[in-house]
């Protein structure tokens, strides 16, 4: 298998896992780590207007949570793209 290509399904893969972790955890009273899942749910909003009082909520949070997780990814990939640059700029000095 190409390493690109494992390397974007361990990113999606890692997403997932993060943004269940944070729906799971959000459900504990007192703990506000449901502010995390907010870039998802404002960008549900521009094609639901009404919400989760939609016609349709189920599809309305399953949007959300698709576009949660490409977030997540898109930050995941950023991070790795920082540290593998980090990691070369620290070789070519040495």
């Amino acid at each position: 298998m190409n390493p690109g290509v494992r390397k974007c399904i361990w990113v999606l893969a890692l997403a997932v896992v993060a943004t269940a972790s944070i729906v799971v955890l959000s459900g504990i009273p007192n703990l506000r780590v449901g502010v995390l899942l907010w870039p998802g749910v404002v960008v549900a909003a521009l094609f639901f207007p009404d919400g989760i009082n939609s016609n349709w909520p189920h599809t309305y949070l399953a949007l959300a949570g698709l576009l949660e997780m490409l977030i997540l990814s898109g930050v995941i990939f950023g991070l790795m793209a920082l540290i593998s640059r980090s990691r070369h700029w620290r070789a070519g000095q040495q």
